[in-house]
């Protein structure tokens, strides 16, 4: 049932376009300068970013944004901004279908974020109750964290 589960939530994440021009782009930065993350990091950061979008879906925490909420997490002391192809989907059946440009990260110095916010054009979301494991994978795997944080358990997936 959970190898079942993974699938479909593999099957969920928008493709891999054929042309890297139009791949998602990583920008990963800690007090304003940018982290550069070898090829593996790049990838596994972009992965591990949609993994923790899906969990909040899962759990169906999805509201309403703004472009001033944007703007106040992308000056975060850290950040992990990923920009995606126009129109890219996240979705999980029974659940709503998040369409996205982009997708923000802003990360504390200590804990975790209120939130993790979406772009679509002029149309900003944000979620909330992700999985703290996948937050922490993320944090390791962009160079902002040496280790996960004792309180935090596997949890979703």
């Amino acid at each position: 049932m959970k190898l079942a589960f993974l699938v479909l939530l593999l099957l969920t994440i928008a493709p891999i376009p054929a042309s890297a021009d139009e791949s998602a782009r990583l920008e990963v930065k800690t007090a304003g300068q940018s982290v550069s993350l070898d090829p593996s990091k790049d990838v596994a950061v972009k992965f591990w970013l949609q993994q923790l979008v899906l969990s909040a879906l899962y759990r169906d925490v999805v509201q309403d944004s703004t472009a001033s909420e944007w703007a106040t997490a992308l000056k975060a002391k850290a950040i992990i901004h990923c920009r995606y192809p126009a129109n890219s989907l996240l979705a999980i059946p029974e659940r709503r279908t998040l369409t996205f440009d982009e997708i923000l990260l802003p990360v504390p110095a200590s804990g975790s974020p209120a939130y993790v916010y979406l772009k679509h054009g002029s149309t900003y979301t944000r979620v909330a109750k992700y999985d703290p494991w996948v937050l922490g994978k993320i944090k390791i795997d962009a160079g902002l964290s040496t280790k996960f944080e004792p309180a935090i358990t596997r949890g979703l997936f």
